[in-house]
């Protein structure tokens, strides 16, 4: 009865050690699959960037329901030969109508435009779009019909590839800062506010 119950003893610790050794290994093995998992993941947010698919819809949609302005301007365009792109993403702005070629944004106003708020607004998307190189003409609605096209000569052609990559870097930047976290853009203004107010002073 003794050597049966020693036997038992035993049988339980070499059973208890088993399983301590096999969920040791278990939880190890699951901790190294989580790290990885988690290393992915973050190696993936990293590289990859955050897509502007609402604006490329509610550009479609712009594009599919164009207001008479535009209709009339890109009548008058198609009858010169003039290539151009409609309701075009531009990083963080959807520009009305874009010559390619020249660089060169036209954007047909409505009202709203010259309000105060609306004229701050086009004044911070002016100095935005300027900065990768695109020149703006803003035309009133009710002048569509009168504008003098030949205006457009006075822009230099730009060669295609040059011409797209302004377009890849204005949304380039616009995913660059939609990428990091707010603390970080904040942290990154704070920086350049700095440096702004430290080169003043010198």
């Amino acid at each position: 009865m003794k050597g049966f119950l020693f036997c038992n003893l035993n049988l339980m610790k070499i059973i208890k050690v088993g399983a301590t050794k096999i969920t040791g290994q278990i939880v190890k093995s699951t901790s190294e699959s989580q790290k990885n998992h988690k290393g992915l993941k973050m190696a993936s947010q990293r590289t990859a960037k955050p897509t502007n698919a609402l604006m490329k819809r509610r550009a479609k949609k712009m594009r599919n329901n164009p207001t008479h302005a535009e209709e009339r301007m890109c009548k008058r365009l198609d009858e010169l030969n003039i290539k151009y792109l409609c309701q075009k993403v531009l990083g963080w702005y959807i520009a009305d109508i874009l010559l390619l070629e020249k660089l060169l944004i036209i954007e047909l106003d409505g009202a709203h435009h010259y309000t105060e708020s609306g004229a701050s607004a086009d004044f911070r998307r002016s100095k935005w779009l300027e900065g990768f190189g695109f020149s703006i003409i803003r035309v009133p609605n009710k002048d569509v019909d009168d504008f003098d096209l030949t205006v457009l000569d006075s822009f230099p052609t730009t060669k295609t590839n040059l011409a797209q990559k302004a377009v890849n870097a204005a949304n380039k930047e616009r995913n660059r800062a939609l990428y990091y976290a707010p603390v970080q853009q904040d942290r990154w203004k704070n920086n350049r506010k700095k440096t702004k107010q430290k080169n003043i002073s010198i």
